[in-house]
C-alpha cells in the first residue's frame, strides 16, 4: 500500500488529484504545445473590417446564406 503525505498548503483545498507520472508528463506535453501554437493576431486594418461588419449586421445590412 502506497503511503502519501500532503503538505499543509494543500489541506484547506476541497479537491485533490493524485495520477501516475507518465499522465503528468502526457498533460505537461500537451500544454506546451497549445501553448507554442499558433493563432490569428489580426491587424489594425482587419479590425477595422471587422468593426464595419458588426455594425452594419447590427444594422441589419446583410444578407442571409439561405438567399444566395
Amino acid at each position: 500500500m502506497t503511503t502519501v503525505t500532503i503538505p499543509k498548503e494543500f489541506q484547506s483545498e476541497k479537491e485533490l488529484v493524485a495520477f501516475p507520472v507518465r499522465f503528468y508528463d502526457e498533460y505537461v506535453t500537451v500544454q506546451k504545445r497549445l501553448k507554442n501554437a499558433k493563432t490569428f493576431k489580426p491587424t489594425a486594418r482587419d479590425l477595422q473590417r471587422l468593426a464595419r461588419g458588426r455594425k452594419e449586421f447590427a444594422e441589419g445590412k446583410f444578407i442571409p446564406v439561405s438567399e444566395l
